[in-house]
């Protein structure tokens, strides 16, 4: 992904101190403080927090971990977005 930025879209709010996304490479989404998984498909996965929905999209994804206050996505990501509730 070339500018993973420009492809994070939502309320300007939406990246508060509250919740924590990483991205690494085009191959790995770590994301601290969510509130669980809404949506689960090897294309899309919606996360649920404070503000919103955080959307993974991409192939071959697959939830690698989770624990009560992280998880991590890997596949191939094509892009994250937000949406509001």
């Amino acid at each position: 992904m070339k500018n993973w930025k420009e492809r994070l879209t939502g309320p300007s709010e939406a990246l508060s101190p509250r919740t924590l996304t990483e991205v690494y490479g085009m191959e790995r989404v770590l994301g601290e403080r969510h509130r669980g998984i809404v949506s689960y498909g090897t294309e899309t996965i919606r996360i649920g927090t404070d503000w919103g929905f955080l959307v993974v999209e991409g192939r071959d994804l697959r939830l690698c971990c989770m624990s009560r206050t992280a998880l991590v996505i890997r596949g191939r990501i094509m892009a994250l977005r937000m949406e509001e509730r």
